[in-house]
């Protein structure tokens, strides 16, 4: 059976439990900024608010939250997803790669 899935924009309430997944070792194996929570809402509360152009979005799993997700219209900016458990990464890829 199916699990619906469902993408949200990112709130300032979600901000805590983003910091959280970042931190996870095996997101922060990847993710090479700050997780700290005053480092997550100095970068997220731009999209929030509206600011920057990024949107940022929760995806739900189920009805609860599973992952987040970015896009920009910016060639400069990389869309990425922080899944919220472990993914098995592609072949070959290495940490802070894009591939």
């Amino acid at each position: 059976m199916p699990i619906p899935l469902r993408l949200r924009p990112l709130t300032r309430e979600d901000l805590p439990r983003l910091s959280r997944w970042l931190a996870e070792p095996h997101v922060a194996h990847w993710w090479r900024d700050p997780s700290d929570l005053a480092s997550v809402r100095a970068s997220y509360l731009p999209c929030i608010d509206g600011t920057d152009p990024a949107e940022v979005f929760i995806i739900e799993a189920a009805g609860l939250a599973a992952a987040s997700s970015s896009v920009t219209s910016s060639p400069m900016i990389r869309t990425g997803i922080t899944p919220s458990a472990p993914l098995v990464p592609p072949a070959g890829a290495r940490p802070g790669s894009t591939t």
